[in-house]
């Protein structure tokens, strides 16, 4: 499998006029993120998913699901499914609201509190892994390209839609 990631970044970041597209390059970094802290967390009952949860619960006590929602711009069912996995690990309690019986507020519980010290362990470790052999200059240029691409691809998420197809089987 590694051999297989390797020979797949290999092929995509080298340079020339046959090259896939750029954001393929940026999905296979992101891959490898996603597998690298997933190795990190797994061992302790934690997923990636959870972090941004983890994160928000953190910073205010309490949340009601509408408002964590809101917070972390995610989709409903993919908020309520993880919400659901994270209640079964034992990392948050759900409980109704004592103001409106109608709102679920959603709490860290204290393994959900310790989780929160693990993820940040292992985001310090990966960072450290990924800037091996960069500098500083490197780093900072990286972060200045890719806030470009997402400023790009933002800017492109508010213009109207454009269908590239000349020909479209019938």
């Amino acid at each position: 499998m590694a051999d297989m990631k390797r020979f797949m970044a290999d092929h995509i970041f080298k340079s020339n006029a046959s090259d896939p597209l750029l954001l393929d390059a940026l999905d296979l970094l992101n891959r490898s993120y996603r597998d690298a802290l997933q190795s990190r967390l797994s061992p302790y009952g934690c997923n990636p998913g959870y972090i941004r949860v983890l994160k928000a619960l953190d910073s205010e006590a309490g949340m009601s699901q509408k408002a964590l929602l809101a917070r972390l711009d995610m989709d409903q069912s993919t908020l309520s499914r993880t919400l659901s996995r994270m209640e079964r690990d034992e990392l948050v309690r759900a409980e109704r609201s004592e103001q409106d019986r109608r709102t679920t507020v959603i709490h860290l519980s204290d393994k959900g509190r310790r989780m929160i010290n693990v993820a940040e362990n292992a985001l310090n470790d990966l960072d450290a892994v990924a800037r091996t052999g960069l500098s500083v200059n490197d780093v900072r240029y990286f972060r200045r390209v890719l806030e470009r691409i997402r400023n790009s691809l933002d800017a492109d998420g508010q213009s109207q839609v454009l269908v590239l197809a000349d020909v479209l089987d019938e």
